[in-house]
């Protein structure tokens, strides 16, 4: 399977199902052939499962092994469900009480299924961005699952007695499915996208980080996202599945971190802040297990990442400075643990050391969006900070360091809303309103999250969508 760019119109396009669907996936649509008239809805699969589940259950013996697969469903239920009211929002914002019918899932013995197909129920301009979320929110799921199924109580057993924790398995894949309804009118998606996605799931045993394997359109819809994107996948790696006439790319989240300057983040996205809230108290909760875990095999660097982003969100940012230091030394070629340390000092104001690692990053890798975004945010804060006033001719050369920085991110990934939300502000904050506005224009129209958070930011002031001048 290949991907291909097609840079006059931005768009993407996922080729190689042809052959077993007679149809080419267009990036956000589906372009069918001329005798076909509908369009099916892409839906994100994902498959859970516990790895060495047969043992487990020899060892434990029926009761316990009963206990132990009623705890995993407590678990995934728990996550699954809050991350899915989170995530879709009513048309005023709110947190939902119920899941819609396009959002299924099943926890059954030592598997949990979710599928997501809310373009189902949107307006064809509004399906790029629904199967965007949809990925998105696959992702998150799984990397949240990961983390508190290793404070389940036979995990807890497991480290106790010196052992390795029991693991999970996780395959996400995206892709055409028919919805049907059931005698009662329920939705049931179908397709051989579900049956690439438990094949997907297999392959996790593979892994060398996460354990979390996502398929191509996965992939790309994940790229698609207007904000920042937090997962990090390794190079695609093309593989043969069991019943799979071609070899699959596929690719395995190695890292994961956290947006910078959450504080503020969540100040200016009022959708955020009870989220990071939650997620503060979660992490605080969980640390000390995924710590033990980490302790019982100090060679990986996914429980190292956890590990580091738990006590980045506990506030803790000397552990997660010594958690990222060893990460780094461990991984001196990935750029993923110099952009980790680089959020943790920024947490602390310490800009200069923030700025060099994001330069790191870039230097190792510079086709990712989000660290120019980061550096152009830490120039910023720089710049603010200076307590002398440079003269005109070096402030303006300082503040276009800033915007290329902006402009590098949005040329890489051009939906990515709030670098033009940021961009705008510091134009604005420098004078230069005609400018702003423009910017400020482009993020509105790309994500009405940027236009609810526009509303209250005091560097738009003056701007329309921004605060009235006081």
């Amino acid at each position: 399977m290949s991907v291909v760019h097609n840079s006059g119109s931005d768009q993407w396009w996922v080729c190689g199902i042809v052959w077993l669907e007679n149809l080419r996936v267009k990036f956000g649509d589906l372009i069918m052939s001329k005798e076909n008239t509908e369009v099916p809805n892409i839906a994100t699969i994902m498959f859970v499962d516990i790895v060495g589940c047969s043992t487990i259950s020899n060892v434990l013996g029926i009761k316990n092994y009963g206990e132990f697969l009623e705890e995993f469903k407590q678990i995934a239920e728990k996550r699954i469900k809050a991350i899915l009211l989170d995530n879709y929002r009513t048309v005023n914002y709110e947190r939902r009480k119920e899941i819609p019918e396009y959002l299924t899932y099943n926890v059954r013995g030592d598997e949990a299924c979710v599928i997501l197909f809310s373009d189902y129920d949107c307006s064809e301009d509004d399906k790029d961005s629904a199967r965007t979320r949809d990925a998105n929110t696959a992702i998150e799921i799984a990397i949240q699952i990961k983390q508190d199924w290793l404070a389940c109580h036979h995990n807890q057993k497991q480290l106790k007695d010196g052992k390795l924790p029991c693991d999970l398995g996780i395959g996400i894949n995206s892709g055409p499915v028919d919805i049907k309804k059931d005698d009662k009118g329920k939705l049931l998606p179908e397709g051989y996208a579900i049956n690439l996605a438990k094949r997907i799931e297999g392959e996790s045993r593979r892994g060398k980080y996460s354990g979390i394997i996502v398929g191509p359109l996965t992939k790309r819809l994940y790229d698609n996202d207007v904000g920042e994107s937090e997962a990090f996948f390794d190079e695609v790696e093309m593989v043969n599945l069991k019943g799979i006439l071609q070899p699959i790319p596929t690719y395995e989240i190695n890292y994961w971190t956290l947006p910078t300057n959450l504080e503020s983040i969540s100040r200016r996205s009022p959708l955020l802040t009870e989220t990071i809230e939650e997620n503060i108290v979660r992490a605080k909760r969980l640390l000390p297990y995924t710590l033990d875990a980490w302790d019982a095999n100090r060679s990986s660097a996914w429980l190292a990442n956890v590990y580091g982003n738990q006590c980045f969100l506990s506030e803790e940012y000397e552990k997660a400075e010594r958690a990222f230091l060893e990460l780094r030394k461990a991984h001196p070629k990935d750029p993923e643990p110099h952009c980790l340390l680089g959020n943790v000092y920024g947490e602390q104001g310490e800009y200069i050391d923030e700025k060099e690692c994001y330069k790191k990053a870039i230097k190792l890798n510079p086709y990712v969006p989000e660290w120019h975004y980061y550096l152009g945010l830490c120039l910023s804060y720089i710049l603010k900070g200076k307590k002398s006033k440079p003269i005109v001719g070096n402030l303006n050369k300082e503040i276009d360091k800033i915007l290329d920085c902006f402009d590098e991110a949005i040329y890489l990934s051009p939906q990515f809303s709030w670098a033009y939300y940021d961009k705008a502000c510091i134009l604005n904050y420098y004078g230069r309103k005609d400018q702003a506005q423009e910017e400020l224009d482009k993020a509105m129209e790309i994500d009405p999250e940027c236009k609810v958070a526009a509303e209250s930011e005091t560097y738009l002031e003056g701007l329309k969508g921004g605060p009235p001048i006081k």
